[in-house]
């Protein structure tokens, strides 16, 4: 139980340190706060879980002949649709979704390590 609420709360992080540059950077990014931080997370995970597995079984042949890079452009897609299933959550369009996309999993992955680190202490 204790590492899945690390992980939420890394996953939080990150996702607010992506809003937080997105929104420096003029992408119209914009969270609530850390309810609508929590929910962002929650939704994605599940669409993650439910409805990404049948996207990328449906792009599968463009996903290949893209050589997985279609996987961030379904990724993006996936940012998109739960800005609109929580309500204080705004990726700004696709290029905040991308950069979304691109910019939380690293993010999330430092913090991750950083807190590992600290906890090896």
């Amino acid at each position: 139980m204790r590492g899945f609420v690390v992980r939420l709360l890394i996953s939080m992080a990150a996702l607010w340190i992506t809003v937080t540059i997105g929104k420096a950077i003029g992408l119209g990014m914009s969270l609530g706060g850390v309810v609508s931080a929590f929910e962002v997370v929650i939704a994605l995970a599940i669409v993650n879980a439910l409805v990404r597995p049948i996207v990328m079984l449906l792009t599968m042949p463009l996903n290949c002949l893209t050589f997985g890079i279609f996987g961030i452009v379904v990724n993006a897609l996936m940012f998109m649709l739960v800005q609109y299933l929580v309500p204080g959550f705004r990726v700004g369009g696709f290029w905040g979704a991308l950069f979304a996309t691109l910019v939380m999993g690293p993010i999330s992955g430092l913090i991750n390590h950083l807190i590992g680190t600290l906890e090896r202490r």
